[in-house]
């Protein structure tokens, strides 16, 4: 949950209890976030990560990146 925690730190979220993040999200996050190589599911204009014992620090630096003004 600690990655996931500091995915939300870094889109401006309050820390939670689930390795699972959802977030609303703008039209262009979709195709910056494949461009970055994120893997995410779409869902109703929301983004759904999942972070994993297989994910690291750089994964959520690059989600954040990818969506920096985008959310």
């Amino acid at each position: 949950m600690a990655l996931a925690n500091a995915f939300r730190e870094g889109v401006g979220l309050e820390a939670s209890n689930s390795a699972i993040v959802s977030i609303e999200v703008a039209d262009a996050a979709p195709s910056r976030l494949e461009e970055a190589g994120i893997r995410f599911s779409m869902t109703d204009g929301r983004a759904r990560f999942g972070f994993h014992i297989y994910n690291d620090e750089d994964d959520v630096t690059a989600a954040v990146e990818a969506l920096h003004g985008l959310t």
